[in-house]
């Protein structure tokens, strides 16, 4: 009974420790003022996933709505895609905050992450298509070089044991393409009359995604030649003579 009393001492401590210490890490180093973090010092590490799986895979139901009020033409059906498109990055921006400041950070959320953000990118995309601002040759790529990418991964994890994890290049890729889409959403909604500022506008943003998403292709098979070539040598250097 004694150790058992000790055991549950313990393990209540380790627990107010580690409440400390989160408490502690979430405190600003420049003032000492606490930030709107704090009150979640207390959850366990297991909640405080979920929290962030939960602000992750918001942006599914977000990404559908979206899609369902494409097939309303009407002015509240727009300002509503406007909205949601907006939640959708400000979801992919916090879920990523959240799990740094938390110290929540994993491979499987990481995971988790990038596939939420292909699957409403290209789920708004499409509705975009419909609608009939958002070029196909843009969305052809998106959905080409996200199936690449996959598929580098996949075979960099094979050949090297290194998935690669995210690059810079598929951040800017991400906010390059949440721009295009929430302007060009915007302009289904807000410009009744296109105007040569709103066509410019246009032009710029899908441009601009279009060449981050592309540079992101190229810069993620790139990285898994580079992890693959030293495997591919050592494994010549110690093959036996003939």
């Amino acid at each position: 009974m004694p150790f058992v009393i000790a055991s549950a001492s313990g393990a209540e401590g380790s627990r107010r420790r580690t409440s400390r210490v989160r408490s502690t890490a979430l405190r600003r180093e420049t003032d000492g003022k606490v930030t709107p973090l704090e009150p979640l010092a207390g959850m366990s590490t297991t909640a405080l996933r979920r929290l962030v799986f939960g602000v992750t895979i918001a942006r599914l139901p977000l990404a559908l709505g979206f899609l369902l009020c494409s097939y309303f033409s009407n002015g509240q059906a727009r300002s509503t895609m406007v909205a949601l498109c907006v939640l959708v990055e400000v979801s992919d921006v916090l879920d990523g905050y959240l799990a740094r400041r938390l110290g929540v950070v994993t491979p499987l959320g990481a995971m988790a992450d990038s596939t939420v953000d292909h699957v409403a990118r290209t789920t708004e995309a499409v509705a975009l298509v419909a609608v009939g601002v958002f070029p196909a040759s843009l969305l052809v790529v998106m959905i080409g070089r996200d199936a690449v990418v996959a598929t580098v991964r996949q075979l960099s994890l094979r050949r090297s044991g290194v998935g690669g994890g995210t690059r810079r290049s598929g951040k800017i890729k991400g906010i390059a393409q949440g721009f295009c889409i929430v302007t060009l959403t915007s302009y289904y909604a807000l410009a009744s009359q296109p105007t040569a500022a709103w066509l410019m506008l246009s032009s710029v943003v899908v441009t601009a995604a279009f060449l981050a998403t592309a540079v992101s292709l190229v810069d993620y098979s790139v990285a898994y030649w580079r992890s693959a070539r030293p495997l591919r040598l050592e494994t010549h250097a110690t093959a036996p003579g003939l």
